[in-house]
C-alpha cells in the first residue's frame, strides 16, 4: 500500500504548523483623508454662507424665486460642509488606532470582548475600495462569531469590526492599514496575515489527527519561558 500521499500531506502540515510567532498590531492611517474632508467641509460651508448672503447684497429688489434658490443652494452646501467636517472628525479620531492585534494563536478586533482564535476562520478576503481597504474574514463551520461591543455613532470614529452575512463573516475596514508606521499594500497585507491563518489551520488538523501530541505540545509551550 502506497502511503506517499499521506506522508506528503503530513509533512506539509508539520511544516506549516510552525508558522510565525511574532505579535504585532495593524493600525489605521487616516490623517490624509481627514485633512481632505476638513478642507472640503470648510470650503462647502464658506460657499454655502456666501450664497445665502447674496440676497442681502443684491438688496430688496431681488426676486423671491432667486432668493429662495440662493438660500436652497446655500443650505445644501452648508449641509454638505457639516457632513464633511463630521467625517473629518471621525477619521481624525480613527487615525493611529489599533484595528487588528495579531498573535500566534489569536487575532483581536478593536470592539471584540476577547481575541478570536485564528482557527475560527476558514479564510479572509482583502477588498480595495476607492477610499478604503476592507478585510473580510469568513468564519469556519465550527467557529463561533466573536462577541462585539454594541455599535453606536461613535463607532464611526474607530476601526471596529462588523458582523455581516448573517454573522458568517466579519468585516474590518480602514483607510490604510499600517504596520510599525508603514502603509501596507494589498499584497503585503495578505502576506502578513495569511501565514498565521495557515499555521493555525495546520495545527488544528494535526491536533485532530494526533490529539495526545497536540496536548503535550501545548503543555510544553505554556511551561516555556
Amino acid at each position: 500500500m502506497d502511503n506517499s500521499g499521506a506522508n506528503d500531506d503530513l509533512a506539509y502540515l508539520q511544516v506549516h504548523a510552525v508558522g510565525p510567532d511574532e505579535s504585532f498590531e495593524l493600525r489605521e492611517h487616516s490623517l490624509g483623508k481627514a485633512l481632505a474632508c476638513a478642507i472640503i467641509g470648510l470650503v462647502a460651508l464658506g460657499l454655502g454662507g456666501w450664497l445665502a448672503s447674496l440676497p442681502m447684497v443684491f438688496g430688496p429688489q431681488t426676486a423671491t424665486a432667486v432668493v429662495a434658490l440662493l438660500w436652497a443652494f446655500g443650505a445644501g452646501l452648508a449641509g454638505i460642509g457639516l457632513v464633511a467636517l463630521v467625517c473629518a472628525w471621525a477619521l481624525y479620531q480613527r487615525h493611529g488606532q489599533c484595528a487588528l492585534a495579531v498573535t500566534r494563536d489569536t487575532v483581536g478586533f478593536a470592539n471584540a470582548l476577547a481575541p478570536v482564535p485564528w482557527e475560527a476562520f476558514e479564510g479572509f478576503d482583502v477588498e480595495q475600495r476607492r477610499l478604503s481597504t476592507h478585510l473580510v474574514f469568513s468564519l469556519a463551520a465550527f467557529g463561533a462569531a466573536p462577541v462585539l461591543k454594541a455599535s453606536s455613532f461613535k463607532a464611526l470614529a474607530a476601526p471596529d469590526a462588523q458582523l455581516i452575512a448573517g454573522g458568517l463573516r466579519l468585516k474590518v475596514w480602514a483607510c490604510n492599514f499600517t504596520l510599525t508606521g508603514r502603509r501596507l499594500t494589498l499584497a503585503e497585507l495578505v502576506d502578513v496575515l495569511y501565514p498565521y491563518l495557515q499555521a493555525a489551520q495546520a495545527r488544528r488538523t494535526l491536533a485532530q489527527l494526533f490529539p495526545a501530541v497536540a496536548r503535550q505540545g501545548d503543555a510544553l509551550r505554556r511551561a516555556g519561558p
